[in-house]
């Protein structure tokens, strides 16, 4: 893991490890400070990956998948655009986003997709009774 970059982390070295797994010393490259990162049991993304295009989307999953232990999970918290017709949170959240950020929505299976173009699987999508849905993706 040494030498890796996730997203904009640079990882330096080992700081140690524990009961709470291993914890590395990494540079943040935009803001120029050293942070801890811990490797983790799962990777929480909530209202991350629909900020972006489909191939900033597959750097940050892969930069993760990379450092992620053959264990753990990515755990991805978006509102998905459902099959059926309708109105629905996510369909107006997908003009926005391709209107400002330049990100979109993804249904299910483009979640699937781009989990398969990093190394991961899409191993369920959860519904809430919110307009949320959690996509739990592991290792491939």
């Amino acid at each position: 893991m040494i030498g890796q970059i996730i997203s904009h982390y640079r990882i330096l070295e080992k700081l140690g490890g524990g009961g709470m797994g291993v914890v590395y010393k990494a540079e943040d490259t935009r803001l120029h400070r050293f942070v801890a990162m811990p490797q983790a049991d799962a990777y929480v993304l909530m209202n991350i990956i629909h900020d972006w295009a489909d191939a900033e989307s597959i750097k940050i999953l892969s930069g993760i998948r990379r450092c992620m232990p053959r264990h753990t999970c990515v755990l991805i918290i978006e509102s998905v655009v459902p099959q059926t017709p309708g109105p629905h949170l996510s369909k107006e959240l997908d003009i926005a986003m391709m209107a400002l950020p330049g990100g979109k929505e993804r249904t299910q299976e483009e979640y699937a997709d781009l989990a398969a173009k990093c190394g991961l699987r899409l191993r369920r999508m959860m519904e809430t009774r919110s307009p949320y849905s959690i996509l739990e993706m592991v290792a491939a």
